[in-house]
């Protein structure tokens, strides 16, 4: 067996704890999301490659101030935890929080332009946010002027509603997030110069919770042909298919069986190779996959490469970037 590949170019580890490949989120931009209440969350794909799931807070274009409701429009998105392991943006998704029924009004009076203050007599006020709307107008798009919660006191019970259609807060009153549209877009942090990780496909076992190939990180090598694997399914160790495996490889697109894992390599011209063996310096390909290569015949080994490759001499392994 040649050198063990180096661990700079497997699942990285920084301060102890171990990490994926892939990136973490910079940013999100927003655009077009109207009328949601302060209880509204988002939420992130996870990572295909076992990373940990991104996570951030949304801001509001007028947020309740001086007794005024918000008017719910998200206006920026802080990201809070920019996770790890994206391969490419991950989708983003806004979720609302239910809407909550509460009877039993034993406090109901005008404040002039300072509002209305509601009170029950339960003191419920759990799962009542800023910017929801009474009644019957959280059911459409076409508000008008709503009934819009202002500000909830945990302490007090009391619940500050706006002005507008008071006529519509009649106990028992129900409270409601009528927010709608808007598009969130995830922007990565840019990659390394280098492909920081190179990138399996592995098929780990039932018990690891595997279902097929997925695309994984390679956590620590066993062998110039055996691997310990992460992907969003599970950790598992896997092996390298064999030359005499790459024909069922194709037919399955990645490992055919459970247990296994392949990496694939492109030319210089872009032609593909499934890896059967790789060691710190040299793998061993056979034409396969998506386009099958022609510079290197089956069983042929090559120098490898994470950035580019070299007519006739070197491949480019597939990377986590």
């Amino acid at each position: 067996m040649g050198r063990p590949i180096k661990k700079r170019f497997i699942g990285t580890t920084v301060g102890g704890a171990s990490l994926a490949g892939g990136e973490g989120v910079s940013s999100v931009t927003v655009r077009g999301a109207n009328s949601y209440s302060a209880g509204t969350t988002i939420s992130f794909a996870a990572s295909p490659i076992g990373g940990t799931t991104a996570a951030a807070s949304i801001a509001y274009v007028v947020p309740a101030v001086n007794s005024l409701p918000g008017n719910g429009n998200v206006t920026g998105v802080t990201v809070t935890t920019t996770g790890t392991g994206y391969l490419t943006a991950p989708a983003i998704t806004f979720s609302k929080p239910a809407n909550v029924v509460v009877d039993g009004v034993t406090a109901f009076y005008a404040l002039g332009a300072a509002g209305t203050v509601v009170k029950f007599s339960s003191g419920v006020t759990s799962g009542i946010y800023a910017g929801m709307v009474a009644n019957v107008f959280f059911t459409t798009a076409s508000f008008g002027s709503p009934t819009r919660v202002v500000s909830v006191n945990t302490t007090t019970g009391n619940i500050t509603l706006s002005t507008a259609n008071t006529a519509a807060i009649s106990s028992p009153i129900s409270f409601g997030d009528v927010g709608f549209g808007g598009s969130l877009l995830a922007v990565l942090a840019a990659a390394v110069t280098t492909g920081n990780t190179i990138q399996a496909n592995a098929n780990i076992s039932i018990s690891a919770g595997g279902s097929g190939g997925r695309l994984s990180d390679i956590t620590s090598v066993k062998g110039s042909r055996r691997y310990r694997v992460t992907n969003d399914q599970g950790t598992d160790t896997v092996r390298l298919i064999t030359s005499t495996e790459c024909g069922a490889a194709n037919t399955a697109g990645g490992p055919p069986t459970y247990g296994t894992m392949t990496i694939s390599a492109t030319d210089s011209t872009g032609g593909t190779y499934w890896v059967t063996k790789l060691d710190s310096r040299t793998c061993t390909i056979t034409p396969g996959g998506s386009g099958p290569g022609t510079q290197f015949a089956a069983n042929a080994q090559a120098i490898w490469s994470m950035n580019a490759a070299v007519v006739n001499t070197t491949v480019k392994l597939a990377t986590n970037d």
